[in-house]
């Protein structure tokens, strides 16, 4: 039952085409209904665009584990994400959090965020309080699946072990180690914990705290600055127009697309000037995404989340 409780948690992969990481600043969470062993149901919050631990016990039925919430001891915004350690039938586990799947099998981390881009570092925000010595993870890979052998290769790597507490926001700085600089990745998987991710490992109680993660620099690309000085989208929520006012360090051919949750592109055009307004009668309530990059769809500079309600 122990194996069964963490390998059975099978994780949706988001289907985002461009070099983000999709509600990387924690703003954005759902509210979903699990069931208990004895049949009976409970909430558990869960952020926009990742998969936690949680899932594992709302998979096999366990009932309310809460070893992800949503925090208001933020770095930025209003929401971080908070990390414990957990216990279920005398097994320690790690809380954790990811964008890709675990392999039912290996229980590893698979599939993760389409992304083509050679990122430099991962960085973000944390807070850390172990119990009897934790070590807190973060890793990143960016990886390309091989035609020739059907699995994936790791194209880079980025591992993360935190092992002091800090009750203050500290900032981390993830290099990330290419095999070959010469070749894209396909997809790009982050996982963050408390423990090691395995079985048996941590301690219940250890808690981390996640805000602000971002990519930063290409490797082998010298960045121009990006040319989209402000952004303000209104109203909040949203109703029947999405209004998107900007402002321009220099001109350039702007797009912008709408994703819904599960990472489709559900509405898209061009930026014709510093005032938009884009018609979401057509859009049900919910939350959503608007992403604007440049006129090739090859670089973002600028992602917010926004709801509708009526």
């Amino acid at each position: 039952m122990q194996r069964y409780l963490l390998c059975s948690f099978l994780l949706i992969a988001t289907t985002f085409s461009f070099g983000q990481i999709p509600n990387g600043d924690f703003e954005s969470w759902t509210t979903k209904v699990g069931t208990d062993i004895i049949g009976g149901t409970y909430n558990f919050d869960e952020p926009d665009f990742w998969k936690t631990t949680d899932s594992i016990a709302m998979a096999v039925s366990v009932g309310a584990v809460h070893s992800a919430q949503k925090s208001t001891n933020f770095h930025g915004g209003s929401f971080a994400i908070s990390l414990t350690g957990w216990n279920a039938f005398g097994q320690n586990a790690p809380g954790a959090a990811s964008n890709g799947d675990i392999n039912v099998t290996t229980v590893s981390i698979v599939k993760g965020t389409p992304d083509s881009v050679k990122h430099n570092k991962l960085t973000g925000f944390y807070q850390f309080t172990p119990v009897s010595g934790d070590t807190a993870v973060i890793d990143c890979s960016l990886l390309r699946y091989n035609w020739t052998t059907s699995t994936r290769d790791t194209m880079a790597y980025g591992h993360l072990e935190i092992t002091t507490a800090t009750a203050a926001y500290t900032l981390f700085d993830l290099p990330l180690i290419f095999r070959d600089t010469t070749v894209a990745p396909d997809s790009m998987v982050i996982l963050l914990s408390t423990s090691p991710f395995k079985l048996g490992s941590g301690h219940a109680g250890t808690n981390l705290l996640v805000d602000d993660l971002a990519f930063i620099g290409i490797v082998g690309v010298d960045e121009p600055s990006n040319p989209v000085h402000s952004v303000n989208i209104y109203p909040s929520p949203v109703n029947n127009l999405l209004n998107v006012d900007l402002k321009l360090d220099r001109s350039v051919q702007l797009q912008y697309d709408i994703y819904d949750l599960s990472g489709r592109i559900i509405l898209n055009g061009k930026i014709e000037s510093e005032k938009l307004s884009v018609d979401v009668r057509s859009l049900a309530i919910g939350n959503y995404m608007i992403v604007l990059n440049d006129s090739q769809n090859q670089k973002r500079y600028f992602s917010s989340k926004f709801s509708i309600e009526r």
